[in-house]
């Protein structure tokens, strides 16, 4: 079993990498991004990518002091709860870190 600090880690480093990786793969910079979701599983580490990144706080959307963990469905969970307030041309970066070390990231324009 993965200690936590080790997932923590490994989560702080592939989720933004993941991110980077695909703006600029799709020729896009962090300055493009209007809203970046991450996986759920705590705020320390969404913290952590968000001075990472250097992003303002309200491009970082979250639902985990409300909804707490949710596992793999929770960055979806964000992503629906605030669909209606995306506009047409914002861009979406979502990242995943899970089970087994698994990471993914896609980029949605809206």
């Amino acid at each position: 079993m993965p200690e936590g600090r080790d997932v923590f880690i490994q989560a702080c480093t592939y989720m933004p990498k993941n991110v980077l990786h695909l703006l600029e793969k799709n020729g896009y910079t962090l300055d493009n991004l209007t809203y970046f979701i991450g996986h759920q599983a705590n705020m320390r580490i969404m913290a952590n990518i968000a001075k990472q990144l250097n992003l303002p706080d309200e491009k970082f959307l979250h639902n985990i002091e409300e909804l707490g963990n949710t596992g793999s469905v929770s960055s979806a969970l964000v992503y629906a709860q605030n669909d209606k307030n995306f506009k047409k041309d914002d861009l979406i970066a979502i990242t995943v870190f899970g089970g087994g070390y698994s990471t993914g990231a896609c980029l949605i324009k809206h």
